[in-house]
């Protein structure tokens, strides 16, 4: 028998009509009530259920504090039943657990800590169980608080220790002639997972590294085997470019193929791959980050994306797909984001639901959670890469054509004023990243943004953070504050991650104030979308100054304008929806015509489409300042030219 303490929390199991979970919620109030009520979803006390036959209030729970018993209410009259006995309207009946309840045609069992998941559950999956272990380890931990004195070590021993022995209960009788079922769902749910991490880090060298696993080397190379085994089965192509393809196949033939290959696999070694599973996944919980830290791991995906707890996405090589990952609760999502958001110094509460967070290897991280997020935390994470992308990366790449770079970097050495503009992911901070690499090592360079994420490599370089406001409303320090600062710490050149509000006008006006040279990025879809915006974000700073007079800041202080976008690869190879990341314009800011109020943009690249195919092009502007170029040795007249209308796969 589990031992439980006094805080332990019961679990709501809530399944479909076949016995399939849908959702497990920790009960920590003393009453909830039930039912289908779209407006209260996310309401403290209230659990909503989808389905047919449930009615806005359809039951209560209610836990009674002298016994810890609880029972439940019906509030309709037809629609509820406890096992095989219809309850009456305001009929209070105990619940005991592992008993089925139906509200509807939603089951729903009240699980205990010290019960066996796979005895008191109908249809139990992998994930009840590692939850329930969670749970358990959660409340082993706070009895045995005289145990945890010690450092890091100390307590991953103790809970692994705990964690076994658990384990062990569990799968004696999970092990037993009538279990099979069981086990091969179980088990199931164990090969499942490293096959989506295969195809995950499908044309990249190296493996996942499993911190928790107990497997030995004759067990791990038979996990192995059986991996592929059931690839093979499936029909995955494990490519670079055919990771959706292959997690579609993955989820749509995974159940087939394993039951070609479970009559191979000893029911021993089934129980082994259990254990294995749990042990990573639970401990993963307590140490790192669960299901999502081995997507942090592999480094070709740059974006991960959990929509609740069901949902979690991935960008790799520029394509979002879903993973088919999940975590089991709620409860265990928010734990996550809680301990990411801590890392920083930040609570998520219901007065303070939002949070931007940085992970130990400089990945950004934005939390939303409930009130405002309605349909379960999202958690977004934007991973960067473990080395330096160089402009010269970028070309080869196909991101840019080789006039294009040799322009840049001429732009940057004779610094020229530069802004970067796109949309949400379309690889502005690392061409940022990337042509401030051109800056010379003898000039002390401020950057500036709201979170670290450039990575310069200068060693006269000042790196700042914005800062919110705490939980009293007090310490905020702005972008702007910061761009104000920077002024006094005697830069050679401002390096501002984004513009995105008041701090524009601090900008422009250090541009044209001693600081050429300076860079920064924006939102907006084109260069003369990009004016607008800046004119906007400059009126956010409070100033009451003239639409003319902005303009006019505007032209005098930014030199040249670089557009990226996310466009159809230009990869010959790459499969048919296959996007990337592109600079599909350059062109230099014309001067301010007092007569029209407009500002010229001149186009000096583009990106042309010729009969479906992509193409880098001159535009057939000189910008204004190409002599001062060709004086200063940084570009020639001739090499300009090269590669004009050569198609981007041949620059």
């Amino acid at each position: 028998m589990r031992g439980k303490g006094q805080n332990s929390r019961a679990h709501l199991r809530i399944c479909d009509a076949y016995g399939n979970r849908k959702e497990m919620v920790a009960l920590e109030q003393n009453f909830y009530e039930l039912g289908a009520d779209r407006t209260r979803r996310g309401e403290v006390g209230y659990l909503h259920l989808e389905g047919s036959g449930i009615e806005p209030r359809h039951a209560r729970l209610m836990k009674h504090p002298s016994s810890e018993k609880w029972s439940v209410v019906s509030l309709v009259s037809s629609g509820s039943k406890l096992g095989k006995h219809d309850l009456s309207r305001d009929e209070a009946v105990p619940l005991t657990d592992g008993t089925e309840l139906w509200l509807g045609n939603n089951l729903l069992q009240l699980l205990d800590l010290n019960k066996s998941v796979t005895k008191a559950a109908v249809m139990p999956e992998l994930s009840d169980i590692e939850l329930m272990m969670n749970e358990a380890l959660l409340d082993y931990e706070d009895r045995r608080r005289d145990l945890f004195d010690g450092d890091d070590a100390q307590r991953e021993a103790l809970l692994s220790a705990e964690l076994d022995r658990l384990l062990s209960e569990e799968l004696d009788l999970a092990g037993k002639p009538d279990m099979i079922a069981t086990i091969n769902r179980y088990c199931k749910e164990a090969l499942r997972r490293p096959l989506i991490s295969a195809c995950l880090m499908s044309g990249t060298r190296g493996d996942i590294e499993l911190t928790f696993s107990q497997l030995n080397a004759e067990q791990r190379a038979r996990s192995i085997e059986l991996c592929e085994e059931l690839a093979s089965e499936i029909g995955l192509d494990m490519e670079f470019h055919s990771t959706a393809e292959d997690l579609q196949k993955l989820h749509a033939r995974f159940d087939d193929a394993y039951r070609t290959v479970s009559g191979m696999i000893g029911e021993t070694f089934k129980l082994v791959l259990i254990r294995d599973a749990v042990r990573e996944k639970v401990m993963g919980l307590f140490f790192r980050l669960g299901p999502i830290q081995f997507l942090c791991d592999i480094d070709v995906i740059s974006e991960i994306m959990v929509c609740g707890a069901e949902r979690i996405f991935v960008e790799k090589g520029n394509q979002m797909f879903e993973t088919g990952l999940t975590f089991a609760s709620e409860g265990e999502l928010f734990t996550v984001a809680a301990r990411i958001a801590g890392r920083d110094g930040k609570q998520l509460t219901e007065g303070s639901p939002m949070a931007d967070a940085r992970l130990p290897d400089g990945s950004r991280a934005n939390i939303v959670a409930s009130p405002t997020a309605l349909s379960g935390i999202s958690l977004t994470i934007r991973k960067f890469g473990k080395g330096h992308w160089t402009v010269s990366d970028l070309r080869k790449n196909r991101a840019m054509s080789l006039p294009m770079e040799r322009f840049l970097e001429a732009c940057v050495k004779s610094r020229k004023n530069i802004i970067i503009s796109g949309g949400t992911g379309s690889g502005k901070t690392t061409l940022l990243n990337a042509l401030s690499m051109f800056v010379p090592e003898n000039e002390r360079i401020v950057t500036i943004e709201d979170t670290s994420e450039l990575r310069l490599l200068n060693r006269n370089l000042v790196t700042l953070e914005s800062r919110r406001a705490n939980m009293d409303g007090r310490g905020e320090i702005s972008i702007r504050d910061l761009v104000r600062n920077a002024l006094r710490m005697r830069p050679d050149r401002i390096v501002v991650g984004e513009c995105r509000g008041g701090e524009t006008l601090d900008m422009l006006q250090a541009m044209n104030t001693g600081h050429s040279g300076s860079m920064t990025t924006a939102h907006a879809n084109s260069p003369h979308d990009l004016i607008l915006r800046l004119e906007t974000m400059v009126l956010q700073s409070g100033e009451e100054l003239p639409i003319h007079a902005i303009r006019q800041q505007i032209s005098a202080a930014i030199d040249v304008i670089v557009q990226v976008r996310k466009t159809k690869s230009m990869d010959p190879n790459a499969p048919r929806h296959a996007t990337q990341r592109t600079i599909v314009e350059v062109a230099e800011m014309g001067e301010f015509d007092p007569d029209t109020g407009e500002i010229p943009v001149n186009p000096i690249f583009e990106v042309a489409d010729s009969s479906g195919l992509l193409r880098f092009a001159i535009a057939g502007y000189i910008p204004s300042f190409f002599e001062e170029l060709e004086a200063s040795d940084l570009i020639k007249i001739d090499g300009f030219f090269d590669t004009e209308e050569v198609p981007a796969n041949a620059a």
